[in-house]
């Protein structure tokens, strides 16, 4: 009989564009071997899915894609159990505006579906958080 400390737990995982494989690949496996359910979440910007890619380091590198189709701003960060800022670029991509790649104000910064999500998830003491690399 296996152990499954996580059993009926939730985990979300924000992610976009130039994410570390390795490091989903261990959030999915991980977590589901400890009995949680993993959902990864990106900014839709109104389509139904997105595909998104891997980063690349070093010329000639594997570039992996994955295709995300849950957006933050259809959830509650209350039904998590643990949310998780996937590191690298991430949260720097997370925060962008439309058109994709523009920065704008603090208070535009402030208005993308994943940060309001994060931010939400940080105002509940019972929602383990992390925030990693680039996260913080």
């Amino acid at each position: 009989m296996s152990f499954k400390a996580l059993k009926g737990k939730k985990v979300a995982v924000l992610t976009e564009t130039e994410y570390i494989p390795h490091e989903l690949d261990y959030y999915s496996i991980g977590f589901s071997v400890l009995g949680a359910t993993v959902d990864f979440m990106t900014n839709l910007w109104g389509e139904a899915s997105r595909t998104i890619v891997s980063d690349v380091d070093a010329p000639g590198k594997q570039v992996y894609s994955m295709e995300v189709d849950k957006d933050p701003k259809d959830y509650d960060p209350n039904d998590y159990d643990i949310v998780l800022m996937s590191a690298n670029y991430c949260s720097v991509r997370l925060r962008e505006i439309p058109p994709m790649g523009s920065l704008g104000s603090i208070e535009e910064l402030q208005t993308p579906p994943a940060v309001q999500f994060f931010k939400k998830a940080m105002e509940n003491k019972q929602i383990v958080k992390g925030a990693l690399c680039h996260g913080l």
